[in-house]
């Protein structure tokens, strides 16, 4: 199909493509209008102490230390620790994961690694929910440690490796409504095209109907028509008498 010829599709079925980019203008409206997930995630690593006997009883090996790592991350997610911070404010939902652990899909590395995540439609509660786990998970380290009478000087200590960052992660807004418009476009044009071939093909159909009906209909009406002439004429001539 020519140029010229894709043009003249789109002006006789301009209702059809004026019906679709309607419902795309509404479409772009809800998706602006829609509220978007952020995203919050930080890093946290434990740090062993610097001792050369391992005084710490979190610290005796390799393994004790990921072992206090998934610890501290199991008490972080408990129900009590998730109260407390929302009634701080602190409301978004929040996973804590323990990653370097040992395994085949995470290696294991010198400092046992947490990663924390929030999820809520305000981009600050997502970052501070982040920055309050961050603080409970040390929060947590320090007490069991203090409970189990270790000396301040060998405490395992932590770090955090990744700061939070609020990100959308349903698609950002441009992204989103550029896909919509796109869609939009492409239905409109394929709707059209789809209309204007349906509707060529019974119009081609009626017209081949009525070419075949033509003959019969004039093989019927001219006696009719013959009669008539010869009817009116007979009776001029009975009047003219």
């Amino acid at each position: 199909m020519t140029v010229s010829g894709f043009i003249a599709v789109l002006r006789r079925r301009w209702l059809v493509v004026a019906l679709v980019l309607m419902c795309t203008v509404v479409a772009l409206a809800l998706v602006h209008k829609r509220p978007i997930d952020y995203q919050a995630c930080a890093s946290v690593a434990l740090i062993a102490p610097k001792t050369p006997d391992f005084p710490n009883v979190y610290d005796n090996t390799q393994e004790s230390l990921v072992a206090t790592t998934g610890l501290v991350t199991e008490k972080v997610m408990s129900a009590a620790t998730q109260r407390q911070l929302a009634a701080q404010g602190m409301t978004a939902s929040y996973d804590a994961e323990v990653l370097n652990t040992g395994t085949d899909a995470s290696p294991a590395f010198s400092e046992p690694l947490t990663t924390v995540c929030s999820t809520s439609y305000n981009s600050a509660v997502a970052g501070n929910t982040t920055d309050g786990v961050v603080d409970s998970f040390g929060g947590i380290l320090y007490t069991i440690q203090f409970d189990a009478k270790v000396s301040p000087q060998d405490f395992i200590t932590y770090k955090v490796i990744v700061p939070d960052a609020s990100l959308p992660i349903l698609g950002r807004p441009a992204q989103a409504l550029i896909g919509v418009a796109l869609i939009g476009l492409t239905l409109a044009i394929s709707l059209a095209m789809w209309t204007d071939t349906v509707m060529q093909r019974r119009s081609r159909r009626y017209q081949a109907l009525l070419a075949q009906a033509a003959p019969r209909l004039g093989r019927v009406s001219r006696p009719r028509w013959d009669e008539a002439a010869r009817t009116g004429a007979d009776g001029l001539s009975d009047f003219r008498r």
